[in-house]
């Protein structure tokens, strides 16, 4: 038995892209949801899983953060800290894709910071592109950009909510570092939904979603992923480098891009400053 808020979220990752071409994209995944504070417990508790060494399902802190290597929970304090969140935050829990056979990219991690009442506090956004570049989108409850969220049931006391910010990351080639993205977070129960939208000057451009169901975190369980996805994180780039392949037939073609210099780190608000 594992720390009882360690689970796997089985579901599926759905892109749909409006102009100015219409592309729709759907794939089965898994992705990993514990308590950053729990990591070094569950490495000694699971048999299938390990924190920073090799196992059939390992998470490392080197797929995090700025990829160094800095402890994932230093990192995600670090970040609260520096938007003056970490305060009303006692919980930061992480939604990420383990590596599996060694292997892992993350498009998005997702952290849920929690406080004292187990209501949501903030919500971290980690960002990274095909190119090896990240960036973390920080948004704070009840900050500008913020909004509730309704329809789900609460949380230990958490409402989920949604977040607009302005795009500032060059993630997809076949788009500009332009527009707005809206966030969308229900709690994680026993299903979870977490969305992405991107709209432009022109108007709706992308709408992203990642839908799934709770199972408990378990050797069995993490035998059970591996039997029905062996290759699931190798099917992750696989498939981003396939749907670019149907956008070109399809007549997309990409954008520049400007090079970062590092990490960078954006707050919530659409007219905050950007920060290194």
């Amino acid at each position: 038995m594992t720390r009882p808020d360690a689970c796997l979220y089985s579901g599926e990752v759905v892109h749909a892209r409006a102009r100015p071409v219409r592309h729709r994209l759907a794939y089965k995944v898994t992705a990993l949801y514990a308590d950053i504070s729990d990591l070094p417990a569950l490495d000694r508790e699971c048999r299938w899983f390990s924190y920073n060494r090799t196992n059939l399902f390992s998470l490392h802190d080197s797929d995090h953060a700025d990829g160094s290597g800095i402890p994932i929970e230093q990192h995600a304090w670090k970040l609260l800290a520096g938007h003056g969140l970490d305060r009303n935050t006692s919980r930061i829990f992480i939604l990420c894709y383990p590596r599996i056979l060694g292997y892992a990219f993350n498009p998005l991690t997702t952290y849920y910071c929690l406080d004292d009442d187990g209501g949501l506090s903030a919500m971290i956004y980690e960002v990274r592109n095909t190119f090896g570049e990240r960036a973390s989108y920080v948004l704070g409850a009840g900050q500008t950009g913020t909004r509730p969220f309704g329809g789900a049931r609460p949380f230990g006391g958490a409402r989920p909510f949604g977040g607009d910010c302005r795009k500032r990351f060059y993630v997809s080639p076949f788009n500009t570092v332009e527009g707005d993205y809206s966030f969308t977070a229900s709690p994680p129960e026993q299903s979870l939904f977490l969305g992405i939208k991107l709209k432009t000057a022109q108007g709706p451009l992308l709408n992203a979603y990642f839908r799934a169901d709770r199972r408990a975190l378990s050797d069995r369980a993490l035998l059970a992923s591996f039997a029905g996805m062996p290759l699931m994180t190798y099917k992750v780039v696989a498939g981003i480098h396939w749907e670019a392949a149907r956008l070109w037939v399809k007549g997309l073609r990409t954008t520049r891009r400007r090079p970062q210099s590092g990490p960078e780190v954006f707050n919530s608000p659409r007219n905050s400053n950007v920060t290194s």
